[in-house]
């Protein structure tokens, strides 16, 4: 008796999980069972259950990297934002399949769909903001994370599709997204243009659409502009970008090469500094 007891014993403290059909997903307070926890809902497509795992994760550990780079994966999933989708967005037109001079719409979603990806980006805005400080500012990869890469395109993903949204977005408090029909998001050969589909309106009060459209999305597009930069020079330079980057109308460092990140970031770059112009424009014009 004694002996059995000795071997269950060392058994436990080898780490032998004997009571794992007993184990709620989710029950643990130590943050590496909750994040095994989350990886396995994930595994499992049940992406409602890693993301509310994560939820408690983060009330745990909000400064632990691993912990919001997960919650924000678990977010995305759990809203169903597909991430190819989104990236062929911020992708230039093919160049075997251009799109007409009409150019071709993005975006064209319902308010719901529309909702739904705003509050996924919020998280991942959120959740990843302070990862890619924590790297420009220290000039090093986050320890333990090895997603750093994927921090940078992710967060200027996030916050480039945020400014799209805000541009949509006929809720001025930025918490909630409610669809503005009239405000139509084109991708042209070479960038993006805004157009406003109302004949009951001027031309200047189309233009002051579009210029309070802008504004209110402004920092999002130069915070994204900046990280899908740094998202370059980590993989087409291994390097960490740590220095400001100027806002439009200034030209981004350095050429981009045809890489498929480089074609993305001068894609970006093209749409932000056409829309500073077309903000520029408007400011001119005046009242």
């Amino acid at each position: 008796m004694r002996a059995a007891l000795v071997l269950l014993l060392i058994l436990l403290l080898a780490g032998c999980n004997v009571f794992e059909p007993f184990h709620t997903p989710g029950s643990s307070e130590n943050v590496d069972d909750l994040l095994s926890d989350a990886h396995d809902s994930l595994d499992k497509q049940d992406y409602r259950k890693a993301l509310e795992i994560m939820d408690k994760a983060l009330s745990i550990a909000p400064d632990d990297p691993r912990v919001r780079y997960l919650h924000a994966v678990a977010a995305v999933r759990a809203f169903d934002v597909d991430m190819l989708d989104v990236l062929d967005i911020l992708q230039p037109a093919d160049k075997q399949f251009p799109v007409d001079t009409a150019g071709k719409r993005v975006l064209l979603m319902t308010n719901a769909e529309l909702a739904n990806m705003f509050a996924a980006f919020r998280i991942v805005s959120s959740d990843l903001q302070p990862l890619m400080t924590a790297m420009i500012t220290s000039g090093a990869e986050l320890q333990n994370v090895r997603e750093s890469e994927d921090v940078f395109l992710s967060y200027g993903v996030s916050e480039t599709l945020l400014g799209m949204l805000r541009v949509l977005d006929n809720d001025d408090t930025a918490y909630e997204f409610s669809l503005d029909e009239r405000i139509i998001i084109t991708k042209t050969p070479d960038a993006f243009e805004l157009t406003v589909e109302d004949i009951m309106i001027t031309v200047l009060e189309r233009d002051q659409i579009i210029d309070a459209s802008i504004n209110r999305s402004w920092d999002y597009f130069l915070r994204g502009r900046h990280a899908l930069f740094c998202y370059y020079q980590f993989v087409a330079n291994e390097l960490i970008w740590d220095e400001p980057l100027a806002p439009p109308p200034a030209p981004l460092p350095e050429a981009m090469d045809d890489s498929a990140a480089g074609q993305m970031v001068r894609f970006v770059d093209d749409g932000v500094t056409a829309l500073y112009y077309e903000k520029e424009d408007g400011e001119a014009m005046g009242p």
